[in-house]
């Protein structure tokens, strides 16, 4: 007797998700994302005033953004994720001076974050793009994207999960058709191993020589299955629970 078994997929459901989440180009937007870049934001009068050698250089990691600044006396360093910025203000004076401030920017005299204002104050390119650029990893790296990527895993394990049932369903039917009796299920499997010995009440004698003999105390170590002590004397009892 010939048996022919077909092993083509089963229809997927309308509702089951695909594996491959996003079109290429957002792909490439993660790559991007994804890259370092450096932006010069130093002020003409922190360079001026700490004789050439005063600097304020924005550094954008993958997953956070630096801002170290360099004056004649000190070099201070401030990182920060993406997720805690905070607002990314863009602030223009006079219609021609522009700056930025966020969560990253040094704090003034009375704990406010100042303005950071590249160059002379009139790089508004300059600007608009660190600004941009901000947002758009705020955007992809911070709370959003955390929560974007949380349901990509999510529907991802729902996929798995779909394709694995369907795979049972293929195996029971190649063993119905050879009439193959289905394996028994050891009950390590099917309940995990046992661990209620592990949750027994025990009881051990603690006491100390000179507990015992100064005091005629004892002290006794308890293990209940969910807490543990109490220790006693004669002339004074403490119980201590954890």
């Amino acid at each position: 007797v010939k048996i022919k078994l077909s092993l083509s997929p089963f229809p997927r459901p309308p509702h089951a998700p695909s594996l491959r989440f996003g079109s290429m180009a957002e792909s490439e937007d993660e790559s991007s994302l994804l890259a370092m870049k450096e932006f010069d934001v130093t002020n003409c009068c922190l360079r001026v005033c700490s004789f050439g050698y005063g600097s304020r250089i924005l550094v954008l990691e993958p997953e956070e953004a630096i801002l170290t600044s360099k004056t004649l006396c000190q070099e201070t360093v401030k990182r920060m994720p993406y997720g805690e910025l905070g607002n990314v203000e863009k602030i223009n004076e006079c219609g021609c001076l522009h700056s930025f401030k966020s969560n990253l920017s040094p704090e003034g005299s009375e704990g406010e974050h100042a303005p950071i204002s590249p160059g002379c104050g009139c790089e508004q390119a300059l600007v608009d793009g660190i600004v941009d650029e901000l947002k758009s990893r705020m955007k992809g790296r911070g709370d959003t994207g955390n929560i974007q990527r949380a349901e990509d895993a999510i529907h991802l394990m729902f996929n798995l999960a779909h394709k694995t049932t369907h795979s049972d369903a293929k195996i029971d039917l190649i063993l119905r058709q050879m009439q193959i009796p289905e394996p028994a299920m050891s009950s390590e499997v099917l309940g995990g191993p046992d661990i209620s010995a592990a949750f027994l009440h025990m009881e051990w004698n603690t006491t100390g020589c000179c507990l015992a003999t100064c005091c005629c105390g004892k002290q006794t170590l308890l293990l209940d299955p969910e807490e543990e002590g109490s220790g006693r004397s004669p002339c004074r009892s403490r119980s201590a629970v954890a």
